[in-house]
This record gives structure tokens, C-alpha cells and sequence, in this order.
């Protein structure tokens, strides 16, 4: 292509080369779990582990998955070639059938074939995994990792390693953990170490480098967790590196950035320094969310942010020029001395996973305008079955999700701070000063409070907003038995963004604020000029009023075209004057 505009004369063509850049794949745990449970036999299961376990891989536990794979997989010196021969087995027998249905099916969309064939798609899903990690042996020069999203068992990185094998591609790729929440960061992080001295891991671990690499600051991260669980990583960055450590082993954290607000989290460098990304021979990161970010979120100031984190991070990365990383404030052998993971679970009990949460997403969130504005080639749902986006909160994809809230005047990532707010006024003041980490984190609060409007979602979901009074007593009255009244869970944030005021002022100002229901987005923010000066505040305020009001014209556009939109958007009570 180059040679012909060049012999045309083409004077736009300047090629100084080609350069193919490295790709990690990635693949959901759940999609492994599933093949390898359609092409084991149950006949085998029980040969290999004996009596008295599920004949379906399945069913068992983790540890019998562990031991099952490591057996079929084999190491060094042992049979090797049992995955590719499972995998023959499974094709033969299935393999005429499938292609009777494929004929059957042409033309149709694998989520109706998922509604009507579930057995079909099973073969399916285990067709189009093997031929991925044959296409990742035939460009094993340019696909050198295979990232497992949502990972939390030590099973999940094994069922790799066996389909690898099972594809002819044995060992042949890097292996990527990625937790996507709390609960699998943690069951990660307890697990570990069993991984770790498995032989057929370790071998592979012998053979790839001693590397592990972990990936953190996938776009849940703040939907799951909020604001804390971005710094809660870091905590758990810090103990993987012990553990592996004790094994010989590198971590090598693979750190997600993107400017979306889903994601939580900061600045290219200062999230690779806070993850002491810097300290081994790999520095990995992955600028993600631009397609997301194209109309909505990315701007020229943020692409020139963007732009001068990476030359940061390049400078920080070459000792003796690189610049000095800033305190992190630690205690005693440098352990924090805030307790971020708790924090996240409070904003769990408190908000994701309480009851009344879908209750109160059918009451405020704006999904009908994020359905119709959408500019992703995702569906807004992890899940094919789920046609009601607010019945299902785990299942909603990050970024749907995040402007959905954003345009109820919600800024979720500030619950959980109040945990902060009870602690000693010198505490956290010190705290505020030495500790850089928490000094970011009490800005990104003071912002969220500052962006969060708690009378536009009253205004959504009842009409007026209420008393302080009242808004105490309907937090009050909350109980996890009581789903239907959405105004008690509402009432409860408002709670929440209040203790967060009142946290923020006592880590800045050393005092207790008299009324903190009253304190000013210009009085929290007056640390941080840039994100203080009144334009800004009020623009990143109003924001959610005028993202609803352009859904309101574009209801009335489509009227005036005689189609009905009547689905896609509910009037919001202050964009119907």
C-alpha cells in the first residue's frame, strides 16, 4: 500500500517504518470455567480424583478443580499431551451436530441463539476459545500475555493453562490475574500462595521469566468500591509483592488509566508510582476508555494532562533524573495507616450490594437517557438476559452506570468516607499533611461533594428535597428487610455526603465544622483553586441538569419526526418548565 501511494507521488506518505505493538487478549474466568466443564467427561473426573465429587468439573471445589487440572496438565517428564487429546474427543463428538445447527442458525445474533439454544452456544463458546489461543500461537511474537478478568480462584489461571495446552500453545503466554472487586481481590490475595507453589504454575512461572503479572484498575473498580477501592488496590498491590517475593517470583502490576470518572482513579503517574510500578523491570499500563471518552468525558485540558502524566511517568521510571517520589505516609514498616479496604466495605453494606439499591436506581438513575445516548459498542449489560438494568447493579457495565448516576446529581465514589469523619481532628491532619495518597484522596472527596447535587435526585425520585430532619429520620429508619422504600436508602447518602463535608473540613482545617450539612462546595474546595474557581464548580454542577435537558430535546425532536420515545425518556421534574 505504502510502495503504490509512493509510486504515485503521493507527498502525504512519510513512513520512517513499521512497529507492531505488543497485545494483552483477555477473557472473562466464568468463559474458562465453562469450556473446560464441557470438554472433561465426568467418566474422568472420577477416575482421576476417586469417588464421592460432582461428575461435572463444575461442581467441584476449588481445590479438586486444582488438583484435577495439574493432573490432566502435567509437568515436565509426565504425559503432556492428555488436554490436546480431550479436546479431539469433545470435537468428534460434537463437531457434526454443531455444524447442522450453525446451518440452522445462519443469520442469526449469538444473544438469540443464547435465548432459544443454550447447548449450542456451550460448543460454540468452547469452538471459539480454542481458536483464540491457536491465533494467539500463530502470532505469539505480538500476543505474548492472556489476562482472566474478573479472576478470584487459584483454578481460574490453571483452566488456562490446560486450554492452552489443549490448543498446542502450552505455557506459551504470560499469565494477567484481574480481580474486579473487592471480594475477588481478596479471595485472590488468600489464595495466592497455593498458586504459587503448585508445580504445573511454577513450572509455567520457571518458563515465562518468574513474572506474575496482576492487573488493577479495571473500570468496576470505583462502581464496586468507590473512590477508596482505587487506593484499596494499592494495599493489595503491596502484599502480592510480599508474597510473591517469598516465592522468587516478580510482580509485575499492569495498571489500567483512564480519564472516565467510572474508573476512580488519578493521574498516569502518580497511580504508577502509588503502585511502586516503577520498581521492577516492566512498567505496565494501559490507557483505557477512549471510545467512551470521545464525546463525553475527554476534552483538550485532559488530553494535554494526559500527554504530560505519560513524560512524568517516563522521567520518574530513569534514576538518578527521575523525580522523587512523594511521601506516602506510612507507619511502621511503611503499613498505611488508614484502612482503605474498610472503607470499601462500608460503601458495599452501605450502597452496592444493600437491598433497596435497585429500588432507588429505578427511582433516579437516568438509564433511559444513557440507553439512548449511548455511544459504546458494548451493550450496557454484562449480562444477555437482563433487560431491567436497574434490578441487576452488578451486572451493569461501569460506564453506563456511572453517567446514569452522574445525571441523578449522585456522586457514589464519596460513600464510605464518612468512616473517615469520626477519627481525631490532629489524626487526620497529620495524616492530610504527610501522606500524599491521602491528601489526593481528600481532594477527589472534596471534589465529589462539591459535584454531587442531593436536591436534584430528591427532586427525581419524590419531588422536593426534604428536611434535615426528615432526612435523618428516613436514614434512621433504615433496615436491610425493608426493599420498597427507596427514599430511606436515599436519605442514607445524603447521610453519607455530609459525613464526607464534615471529613474533608477536619482533614484541611484541623476543626470541627458547627453544621457541615452547610458547608459550600467553595469552602471545601478553597485548598484546590483550579477545581475551585466558581465557573468550573458550577459547570461540573450543572451538568447533569444539562445532559437531561438534552434528552428532553431529543424526545421532542423525535416527536416532531412521528416516532414515539415515549420509552427512553422519563421528563425530569426540573426540565419540564
Amino acid at each position: 500500500m505504502v510502495g503504490a501511494l509512493k509510486a504515485r507521488g503521493d507527498p502525504r506518505i512519510g513512513v520512517f517504518g513499521f512497529h507492531y505493538l505488543k497485545t494483552e487478549f483477555r477473557q472473562n474466568a466464568a468463559m474458562f470455567t465453562e469450556v473446560v466443564d464441557s470438554i472433561i467427561p465426568p467418566g474422568l473426573i472420577a477416575g482421576t480424583l476417586g469417588p464421592g465429587r460432582s461428575s461435572r468439573y463444575a461442581g467441584l471445589s476449588t481445590a479438586d478443580r486444582v488438583e484435577l487440572l495439574s493432573r490432566l496438565h502435567g509437568c515436565s517428564g509426565e504425559r503432556q499431551d492428555l488436554p490436546e487429546e480431550l479436546w479431539r474427543r469433545f470435537w468428534d463428538d460434537n463437531g457434526p451436530a454443531f455444524h447442522d445447527k450453525a446451518a440452522h442458525y445462519q443469520g442469526w445474533d449469538y444473544v438469540d441463539i443464547y435465548n432459544v439454544d443454550r447447548e449450542h452456544i456451550r460448543i460454540l463458546n468452547a469452538l471459539n476459545t480454542l481458536n483464540t489461543l491457536k491465533l494467539l500461537k500463530r502470532h505469539s511474537d505480538r500476543i505474548t500475555i492472556h489476562g482472566i478478568a474478573e479472576a478470584g480462584n487459584i483454578d481460574e489461571p490453571l483452566a488456562l493453562l490446560f486450554l492452552l495446552a489443549a490448543a498446542g500453545h502450552r505455557n506459551g503466554v504470560d499469565i494477567a490475574l484481574q480481580p474486579e472487586d473487592l471480594a475477588g481481590a481478596e479471595s485472590m490475595l488468600h489464595q495466592v500462595e497455593n498458586l504459587y507453589a503448585n508445580p504445573v504454575y511454577r513450572e509455567h512461572l520457571e518458563l515465562r521469566g518468574r513474572r506474575q503479572f496482576i492487573t488493577f484498575g479495571p473500570s468496576d473498580t470505583g462502581k464496586q468500591g468507590g473512590k477508596a477501592m482505587h487506593i484499596a488496590n494499592m494495599q493489595i498491590a503491596e502484599r502480592h509483592r510480599a508474597i510473591a517475593g517469598r516465592f522468587g517470583i516478580e510482580l509485575v502490576p499492569s495498571i489500567v488509566i483512564g480519564y472516565e470518572h467510572a474508573r476512580s482513579n488519578g493521574p498516569i503517574a502518580e497511580n504508577l508510582e502509588a503502585f511502586d510500578a516503577f520498581a521492577g523491570r516492566d512498567v505496565r499500563y494501559m490507557l483505557s476508555g477512549f471510545l467512551e471518552m470521545r464525546s463525553h468525558l475527554l476534552t483538550p485540558m485532559m488530553a494535554q494532562q494526559c500527554l504530560r502524566d505519560l513524560l512524568i511517568a517516563n522521567a520518574m521510571r530513569r534514576p538518578p533524573l527521575g523525580i522523587a517520589k512523594p511521601s506516602r505516609g506510612g507507619g511502621p514498616n511503611d503499613i498505611s495507616r488508614v484502612d482503605w479496604i474498610a472503607i470499601v466495605r462500608l460503601y458495599k453494606r452501605r450502597f452496592f450490594e444493600h437491598p433497596t439499591l435497585p429500588a432507588l436506581l429505578r427511582g433516579i438513575a437516568r438509564f433511559d437517557i444513557v440507553r439512548a445516548n449511548s455511544k459504546s459498542t458494548r451493550p450496557p449489560s454484562r449480562a444477555f438476559d437482563v433487560q431491567d438494568l436497574e434490578s441487576r447493579p452488578d451486572a451493569v457495565r461501569a460506564i453506563p452506570w456511572t453517567r446514569a448516576l452522574m445525571l441523578s446529581g449522585v456522586h457514589h465514589e464519596l460513600i464510605g468516607a464518612g468512616l473517615l469523619a469520626t477519627r481525631d481532628v490532629d489524626d487526620l491532619q497529620d495524616l492530610y499533611r504527610v501522606d500524599a495518597t491521602f491528601r489526593g484522596y481528600v481532594k477527589n472527596i472534596a471534589y465529589a461533594v462539591a459535584r454531587t447535587r442531593m436536591e436534584l435526585a430528591w427532586q427525581t425520585l419524590t419531588g422536593s428535597l426534604p428536611e434535615w430532619r426528615e432526612v435523618i429520620a428516613l436514614a434512621d429508619g433504615l433496615r436491610p428487610n425493608n426493599i420498597k422504600d427507596p427514599r430511606q436508602l436515599l436519605a442514607s447518602i445524603h447521610i453519607e455526603y455530609v459525613q464526607a463535608k464534615r471529613f474533608v473540613y477536619k482533614a484541611q482545617h484541623g476543626v470541627e465544622a458547627a453544621r457541615p450539612e452547610d458547608l459550600t462546595a467553595e469552602q471545601l474546595l478553597s485548598a484546590w483553586p483550579d477545581a475551585g474557581s466558581g465557573s468550573r464548580v458550577e459547570r461540573a454542577r450543572d451538568r447533569p441538569l444539562r445532559l437531561a435537558s438534552r434528552g428532553y430535546e431529543a424526545r421532542g425532536a423525535a416527536l416532531q419526526q412521528g416516532r414515539d420515545p415515549g420509552h427512553l425518556f422519563r421528563l425530569h421534574p426540573l426540565c419540564q418548565h
